[in-house]
């Protein structure tokens, strides 16, 4: 999807990037369940904030943000975390 377009709902939020932000989870904590569990927290984290109208670009420089917020906050409570 390019950069610029707005997504259609939630669900098209969630389909472009939950592999972008499950795979920058799986990078930093090193195993699935964490990783799949920081995803979650992600996601939950930014449906009251974001707006569905946001840019694409918009909507991923959050998702990115939220996911580094998401990772300082466990301050390395998750048991593979290097």
């Amino acid at each position: 999807m390019p950069t610029g377009e707005a997504y259609a709902d939630w669900e098209a939020v969630y389909r472009d990037n939950v592999d972008r932000v499950y795979r920058m989870m799986f990078a930093k904590v090193g195993n699935r369940p964490d990783a799949e569990d920081l995803t979650a927290e992600v996601f939950l984290a930014v449906l009251r904030p974001l707006r569905v109208s946001a840019s694409v670009g918009e909507v991923r420089a959050y998702l990115q943000a939220t996911a580094r917020t998401v990772l300082a906050d466990t301050g390395g409570a998750h048991s593979g975390w290097r």
